[in-house]
């Protein structure tokens, strides 16, 4: 006799999934955008995995460190385009995602002026994201930025990789 497994999720926890997923992934990008990337630790799991290139961060500690770094970059100015979120719901307790990135960046402080239009995106390309529903609700198990477009400066300006590990 087979076992039946856990009953399939309706429609209307899809949706609830889907969503708390892609708000995870937008707060991401507000957190660090907004001087407040400290706060993307708590979007992770404990054993949460960041990756990008060779660099791969894994733990709480590693992501604390690196995302402290970034925060302390006060003349840095970024802002990451986030779109085309789909988030594929694989269980109640597991999901992943997949959105586009354009991410532009400046280390010219004009404090409240506007950045050079010149710039032109640092990275274009993909976050793949897991997801994980864990006691303190839903968070990133491991998300990996897949660069499709780089700008040919890039390794400068991702110096907070070399603070922040």
């Amino acid at each position: 006799m087979l076992r039946a497994g856990p009953p399939p999720l309706d429609d209307l926890q899809q949706l609830r999934i889907e969503r708390e997923c892609e708000r995870l992934a937008l707060r991401y990008t507000h957190y660090v955008d907004s001087g407040a990337a400290e706060k993307v630790v708590d979007l992770f799991t404990e054993d949460g995995v960041w990756e990008v290139g060779s660099t791969r961060l894994a733990g709480e500690e590693a992501l604390r460190r690196f995302f402290a770094a970034r925060q302390a970059m006060k003349a840095r100015a970024s802002l990451h385009v986030v779109t085309n979120h789909l988030v594929e719901v694989i269980d109640a307790d597991h999901a992943r995602g997949t959105s586009y990135l354009v991410h532009f960046v400046d280390d010219d402080d004009r404090g409240a002026e506007p950045r050079a239009m010149e710039q032109q995106p640092v990275r274009v390309g993909l976050y793949q994201d897991e997801y994980e529903r864990t006691t303190n609700g839903w968070r990133i198990k491991r998300r990996r930025v897949v660069t499709t477009f780089e700008r040919s400066d890039a390794a400068s300006i991702e110096k907070v990789f070399d603070n922040g590990k």
